[in-house]
């Protein structure tokens, strides 16, 4: 699956966008079967044309034998209201360790690092691993579209562990390394400005001169921190001054 994902995202139209996603379903009664406890790659597309057109695209996908559930011919087309619906993620708040990256490069090693890493039989705790197809329109922004400017890589690698306990942090912190050195190399240092976690370096998202900028906006338009951000540009204040003690 995941060759055919590098194949068919290396040659994509700008009109079609792809997920590849490794998927670790808990057995709880709240997964549906076949799903529940079951370890799964999923592919999902978004395209911006009509269900003939995107079709030829996906034919690759559709010759590997062993699909669970396809649910492209039940959703069919959707207006652009409800495309944050095609992942099917919770939305309700749930407490979660994640990391991100962007990736230079998705080599036949990188693709079997993943595999024995958060692949069917890895253990892995990690409830979610995606591979973000990008291209396209970031690949030809500039300064002038915003500060994150042009995003030359190929792809993104998401990673997120849900923390059902306290051990389950060390052990996605575990995964996490093993995922940075062995794809090391891939990564370019780089990620997205939304997907950093909370305490996450802003440099992986922005350039110094951007950077910059944003922080002397901070600091002229809202010098006492009255807007609070999960992804400060610049480090919040660790209490109010009327709340320090006398």
């Amino acid at each position: 699956m995941l060759h055919a994902f590098r194949t068919v995202t290396s040659g994509a139209p700008d009109e079609l966008t792809l997920w590849a996603q490794f998927l670790q379903f808990p057995p709880i009664t709240e997964v549906p079967e076949p799903l529940r406890g079951g370890s799964f790659i999923a592919v999902d597309v978004a395209y911006l044309g009509s269900a003939d057109d995107v079709a030829p695209l996906l034919a690759l996908f559709r010759e590997i034998p062993g699909i669970v559930l396809d649910t492209l011919g039940t959703l069919g087309t959707m207006p652009i209201s409800l495309l944050g619906t095609i992942a099917a993620e919770p939305v309700d708040p749930t407490p979660t360790a994640e990391i991100s990256w962007l990736m230079g490069d998705l080599d036949d090693n990188a693709i079997e690092a993943l595999i024995a890493l958060v692949g069917h039989g890895s253990g892995s705790p990690l409830a979610v691993v995606q591979l973000r197809h990008l291209g396209g329109a970031f690949r030809r922004a500039s300064e002038d579209d915003g500060p994150t400017g042009a995003v030359n890589e190929p792809y993104l690698l998401f990673g997120l562990a849900v923390l059902t306990a306290p051990e389950t942090l060390v052990d996605a912190e575990i995964t996490f390394g093993e995922l940075t050195s062995a794809l090391e190399g891939r990564f370019t240092g780089r990620s997205l400005f939304n997907l950093l976690m909370a305490d996450s370096d802003p440099t992986r998202a922005f350039s110094a001169t951007a950077l910059t900028r944003l922080q002397q906006i901070k600091r002229t338009v809202d010098p006492d921190q009255v807007l609070v951000s999960n992804r400060p540009v610049v480090a919040a204040r660790t209490a109010h001054p009327m709340a320090q003690p006398s």
